[in-house]
This record gives structure tokens, C-alpha cells and sequence, in this order.
């Protein structure tokens, strides 16, 4: 074989290995397709999934109190000695307007007791409720008549 036989049969060898690996590249193409390598070398990668905030709902606005009832013999009778400090919260619907404590000494025959004090006042109707609550339970009620020093 003369020297010009010998470079074309490489030559043919060259290209039938190039043709036989590209054709195997073309079989292998949808496990290796494009976008599982990370794309093109010269453009950024893609940004991470990032967190997207979450906005909390407005809050709703409160509800106004509800109304304070009339006091007037019909609430006064509603209310019953022995009832608990937030039985009588809940009939009246709202705080007191004022709270005092009054300590009572012990008597020959009694044992000293603390008095807790809870006025509710009506100046509409010149009325206050005046609730006495011992250990939690109410020991002494009233309903008085507002008086006030006229200027």
C-alpha cells in the first residue's frame, strides 16, 4: 500500500469514529437535553426559587362596646346576692365605674371582712348601683339617688 492509501484509510477511520460518536449523542440527546446542564456557559444562572412574603390580612376593627343598661329597679332586681363578680360583669355588660375596698374589723362575735366596692353611675337618670362583693360574692347591693351640689 503506497503512502496516499494509508492517510485516506485514516482519514475514513477518523470520520466514521466521528460520525459513530455524534450518532451516539444523538440517541443519549433527551436524557442530556438542554436546560438539565444549567443552560448556555455564557448566560447567569437562574435565580433560586425565592420565599414570596405573604401579607397579613388587615385587622378587623373592633366592635363598639355594647350599650350599658338602664339601671332602675328592673336591672337591681336582676341582680341576686350570692352571684360572682363576673356574673354581675356579664348582666350589666361593662367595668365599673369606680371600685373601692373597705375593711370591716373583727366584732365580738364576727371575723374581720374585706369589702370590695363596685359603683356603676347613670347621670341621665341621676341613679347609682353600688355592688358590695365578699370572697368574690356579692354580699350587699344598692341603688341610690345621685345628688350633686348644684353651682
Amino acid at each position: 500500500m503506497t503512502e496516499s492509501a494509508r492517510t485516506w484509510w485514516k482519514a475514513a477511520g477518523i470520520a466514521a469514529l466521528t460520525v459513530g460518536g455524534l450518532a451516539l449523542l444523538y440517541l443519549f440527546q433527551p436524557q442530556w437535553g438542554p436546560g438539565q446542564h444549567g443552560g448556555a456557559l455564557d448566560q447567569p444562572p437562574e435565580p433560586p426559587n425565592l420565599p414570596v412574603p405573604v401579607m397579613a390580612p388587615p385587622a378587623p376593627e373592633p366592635l363598639p362596646p355594647p350599650p350599658r343598661p338602664e339601671l332602675g329597679m328592673a336591672l337591681f332586681d336582676r341582680i341576686l346576692y350570692g352571684m360572682t363578680e363576673q356574673d354581675v360583669a356579664a348582666l350589666l355588660q361593662s367595668e365599673p365605674d369606680a371600685a373601692s375596698t373597705e375593711y370591716q374589723p373583727a366584732g365580738e362575735f364576727t371575723a374581720p371582712r374585706r369589702i370590695v366596692w363596685k359603683e356603676w353611675e347613670d347621670p341621665d337618670r341621676k341613679l347609682r348601683l353600688r355592688l358590695g362583693f365578699v370572697n368574690g360574692k356579692l354580699e350587699e347591693k344598692a341603688l341610690e339617688l345621685i345628688e350633686r351640689e348644684s353651682p
